[in-house]
């Protein structure tokens, strides 16, 4: 019984968004033409400058750059700090008898007693 509900729940959710979207449509299809239509823009690439206007310093000509000396500059470098060296040290695994002594016994891993 709710299987059908639900059924009928999307499919009428579907038929108001389709009717929705529908209705949208419509009526931007039925809208005049926008208030500027008809009318003339012309734009002028590149716009014109005026003359107060700030303007960039001319570029070098190419020989007059290859011509220039190139400018050497001095950097300082930082003298590297000394590091402390690193000691590696070698573990060594203890031996079973001596890790054993100061542990408890693991009764789950110790001998079983045979049953008679």
């Amino acid at each position: 019984m709710s299987g059908t509900n639900i059924i009928r729940v999307v499919a009428s959710a579907l038929v108001l968004s389709t009717l929705s979207f529908a209705a949208g449509v419509a009526g931007d299809l039925s809208l005049t033409d926008p208030p500027n239509y008809g009318t003339r823009v012309v734009v002028r690439i590149p716009p014109p400058i005026s003359a107060n206007a700030q303007h960039a310093a001319p570029l070098i000509s190419t020989s007059a750059a290859e011509a220039a000396q190139p400018v050497i500059r001095h950097i300082a470098v930082r003298a590297e700090r000394p590091r402390p060296a690193i000691t590696r040290i070698a573990l060594v695994k203890p031996h079973r008898q001596a890790m054993a002594e100061g542990q408890k016994p693991d009764l789950d891993r110790a001998p079983k007693l045979e049953e008679a």
